[in-house]
């Protein structure tokens, strides 16, 4: 009877070492390096800031890394809404994130910063360097609030309808401006559009970008443009 048990006990003891040095071979071996990290969703952030934010490097073990980890580190930058991490055995590493999408810019007490939908700061312009250009953007006016990026601005109108606009739009407009609810968006060129409230803004954009075109096409200089009720818009050219 003891015999059997010693011999049950030195089993046990042979299987514990089979499966701890089991464990260090899948921890230390070269077969789970990383050798690949892919970034999918970036059209701001270069890939390499996404690799250095989620802290991935190649050669780590692939078992270690936790994606947990990794997505928190990710999403300390203000430019990443959501993020998710895929490992693929046994050496791939992918980052898939969601950027928030560059919607306006506004002047605060350091420069101007970029702004996105949900009214997050991204980035003080001079480092806007991959995707487009500040330029290119809506002004929201100033601000004297010192804004970092990650500080989150209050909603509004005019901010919910800069958000709106597609790219082409987005290019006509200099400034959108908003009081008592009502907004109106500076052009570029002399005129103005007259938007009304942030309500239907899908069909508001389209009357405004189709006689946005027609006045550009048509040599028209633009007075004002009045898309309150977008299924009868006005275009009223400048005497």
């Amino acid at each position: 009877m003891a015999e059997r048990r010693v011999r049950i006990a030195a089993v046990a003891l042979l299987g514990s070492i089979l499966v701890a040095g089991a464990g260090w071979l899948v921890l230390n071996s070269s077969l789970f390096a990383i050798r690949e990290i892919r970034v999918v969703g970036n059209a701001w952030l270069a890939a390499a800031e996404v690799r250095r934010l989620g802290g991935v490097r190649a050669g780590a073990n692939l078992f270690r890394l936790s994606p947990t980890d990794v997505e928190r580190g990710l999403e300390r930058s203000a430019w990443v809404a959501e993020s998710r991490v895929d490992r693929r055995w046994p050496s791939t590493v992918v980052l898939w994130i969601e950027e928030r999408r560059p919607a306006a810019w506004l002047r605060g007490p350091d420069g101007p910063v970029v702004v996105s939908g949900d009214g997050t700061v991204l980035a003080s312009v001079d480092r806007l360097t991959k995707g487009g250009s500040f330029e290119e953007l809506p002004s929201l006016g100033r601000t004297a609030r010192r804004l970092e990026p990650g500080t989150r601005l209050p909603g509004g109108p005019a901010l919910r309808v800069a958000a709106s606009f597609p790219p082409e739009l987005a290019r006509f407009v200099q400034r959108v401006r908003a009081s008592g609810g009502e907004v109106m968006l500076d052009l570029h060129r002399d005129g103005v559009i007259l938007y009304g409230t942030a309500g239907e803004a899908e069909a508001k954009n389209a009357a405004a970008l189709a006689l946005l075109r027609r006045t550009r096409r048509d040599g028209i200089d633009i007075d004002y443009l009045d898309v309150r009720t977008p299924s009868s818009p006005v275009l009223n050219p400048a005497p």
